[in-house]
C-alpha cells in the first residue's frame, strides 16, 4: 500500500505512513484470525506506528498545506539519465 501511495501521489511521507499503518492493520487481522501473532507483537507495531507519526507531523502538517514536496514524475528521473547515452563522433 505504501508503494502504491508512492507512486500514484509521489509523496515519500505519505507513502510511509500508509505502509505502517497497513502493517498495523495486518498485524490486527493476523492475532484475529489467530496466525501466530500475539498481543505483544500488535503492541510493538502500534508503538512503531506512534513513534513513525511524531516523526512526520511536519510532513503532515505541509500535505494538509499543499506544500510537502513531491518526488519527481518517473519520465523525468529514467529520461535524466539515458541523456548521456548519445555521445557524438
Amino acid at each position: 500500500m505504501g508503494l502504491a501511495t508512492v507512486a500514484i501521489g509521489r509523496y515519500v511521507s505519505l507513502g510511509s505512513l500508509v505502509g505502517a499503518l497497513g502493517f498495523l492493520v495486518g498485524a490486527i487481522a493476523f492475532y484475529a484470525l489467530g496466525l501466530g501473532v500475539t498481543g505483544f507483537h500488535v503492541t510493538l507495531v502500534a508503538i512503531f506506528v506512534v513513534f513513525l507519526t511524531s516523526q512526520h507531523l511536519d510532513n503532515l502538517q505541509r500535505l494538509f498545506a499543499g506544500t510537502e514536496r513531491r518526488l519527481a514524475p518517473w519520465p523525468e528521473l529514467i529520461g535524466s539519465r539515458g541523456s548521456s547515452d548519445q555521445g557524438g563522433d
